[in-house]
């Protein structure tokens, strides 16, 4: 018995795969596919179809058309099968000793988009939706094929909101808000926590389409809780006491708001002002307290503290009003109008300039 001899080329040129710019050292031309060793631990093989180009003195490879990779990750060699183009692979299959690991979309060689893992006696492990080389949201199946869990993944750990299954892969186990494959919060928990933030729209918005899915048990729940009240009856009249409770907490809200809008404070002892507004008695009590005087101690009225310069301030502007057109329209022989236009402008600056010159003067004199 004569055993074949294979014919190798010792050529090394460029080999380009996904992006990357590899070194092949040898390879050996076959019936409509060729056998490319590379200079790389990762990606020791390719066997399949390539097309080539022409780069300097040599020629590169590129996969294209049905070929087979092999991929060496830690000790263990991976072949990935499938249709490439120009040396990139977006749907193929993963084998693990001629044994299927994965089929479906690949990105760089890991499983990203649709696809299905298997165990190894060839059933269905997991399959759904990945994203680099993890299962994001899918189905998990016990070795037997029976489903196992069906939801969100993190980090291959069932993670977010999902459903896990006896062995029988129908009865439910568990079911809601899975952490680090730890049910956090179970579908009843979630239930309630979905139809009491339902109600709360309700009581904010007062339209009651919000009401329809919702249960007479939910609404007796939300009462007992938050209006300390136990209620029964059908779910209209379940409604009612719910709306009575609404217009409670919106009156108390419009005569007893939490916060003194002065002091921030809370409210104690409740007092509406001349403005309409509420206060606590203590902040009006403050504001409005008197010195020996009479003065109010803390609110400074501006008209009052002002009001001797403001009178002398009118006084002396009119008479500058007139002193200024008269003056202009006998020395300077202007016009009514362009007399007054310049009594107008000239004499509010000027008004502007004793104000602030009284008001100095008469802090100076009470020292």
């Amino acid at each position: 018995m004569t055993t074949k001899k294979i014919l190798w080329f010792k050529k090394s040129g460029p080999f380009f795969l996904e992006g990357r710019k590899l070194e092949y050292s040898r390879y050996t031309p076959g019936k409509g596919s060729i056998t490319v060793c590379l200079k790389s631990d990762e990606f020791p093989e390719y066997r399949g179809e390539i097309k080539k180009k022409k780069e300097g003195d040599s020629e590169m490879f590129i996969p294209n058309g049905y070929g087979r990779l092999t991929i060496r990750i830690r000790d263990s060699n991976f072949n990935v099968y499938g249709d490439w183009e120009n040396g990139s692979l977006s749907l193929g299959e993963i084998k693990v000793n001629d044994q299927l690991f994965y089929k479906g979309d690949l990105k760089s060689f890991k499983q990203d988009g649709r696809g299905i893992m298997y165990f190894q006696n060839g059933t269905e492990w997991k399959y759904g939706l990945w994203e680099n080389g993890k299962i994001i949201n899918g189905v998990e199946n016990y070795p037997n094929g029976k489903r196992k869990y069906e939801g969100y993944f993190q980090n291959n750990k069932l993670n977010g909101h999902g459903t896990f299954y006896q062995q029988d892969g129908k009865t439910i186990k568990q079911e809601g808000i899975f952490e680090n494959g730890i049910l956090k919060i179970s579908k009843q928990s979630l239930q309630k926590i979905k139809s009491q933030q339902t109600i709360k729209k309700f009581m904010s918005t007062n339209k009651r389409q919000y009401l329809t899915q919702i249960t007479k048990q939910e609404i007796k729940d939300y009462l007992k809780k938050h209006a300390k009240t136990k209620v029964d009856g059908t779910k209209q009249q379940l409604i009612q006491h719910l709306d009575m409770f609404r217009r409670q907490l919106l009156q108390q809200k419009q005569t007893n708001p939490k916060q003194d809008l002065i002091t921030g404070q809370q409210i104690k002892h409740p007092v509406i002002a001349d403005d309409g507004i509420i206060y606590d008695k203590s902040t009006l009590s403050r504001l409005f307290q008197k010195k020996q005087d009479g003065d109010y101690k803390n609110i400074p009225y501006i008209y009052q503290n002002n009001k001797g310069s403001l009178l002398r301030t009118v006084i002396y502007t009119i008479g500058h009003f007139a002193i200024a057109i008269t003056v202009l329209m006998i020395v300077a022989d202007v016009s009514f109008k362009i007399a007054l236009t310049d009594a107008i402008v000239e004499p509010i600056a000027n008004s502007i300039w004793y104000f602030i010159l009284d008001k100095w003067w008469t802090s100076k004199s009470k020292k």
